[in-house]
């Protein structure tokens, strides 16, 4: 920073200093194993992943709580699709157990 100063900071002149720029946005933290099973995905192999179970009964039974059920179904559902692109296995279809609540990933036709 230059010489005008004051108590909120001071001037940065561009010309000789570059503006210092930090990473934007939450930073992707991809599981190994969950990677790894990722690339076992084949036309006729799909995945039922009982770790991201998410039962209904476990959120209010209201509005909000569905609210928060359908949250984390969609978070659980970016989760698997930024591990499967990750994992360059391409485009994942995800459907829930009906009983289990566990997602059943498999590939999606093209």
């Amino acid at each position: 920073m230059s010489e005008q100063k004051n108590k909120f900071g001071g001037v940065i002149d561009l010309s000789t200093t570059p503006i210092a720029k930090g990473a934007r946005g939450a930073v992707k933290e991809f599981e190994p194993e969950l990677l790894g099973l990722m690339t076992s995905l084949a036309e006729k192999t799909a995945l039922g992943l009982s770790y991201f179970t998410v039962n209904r009964d476990d959120y209010a039974a209201n509005d909000a709580g569905e609210t928060s059920f359908k949250n984390e179904r969609q978070r659980v559902g970016a989760v698997l699709r930024s591990h499967a692109a990750e994992a360059n296995v391409g485009k994942i279809s995800i459907n829930w157990h009906p009983e289990g609540n566990y997602p059943q990933v498999s590939l999606k036709n093209a």
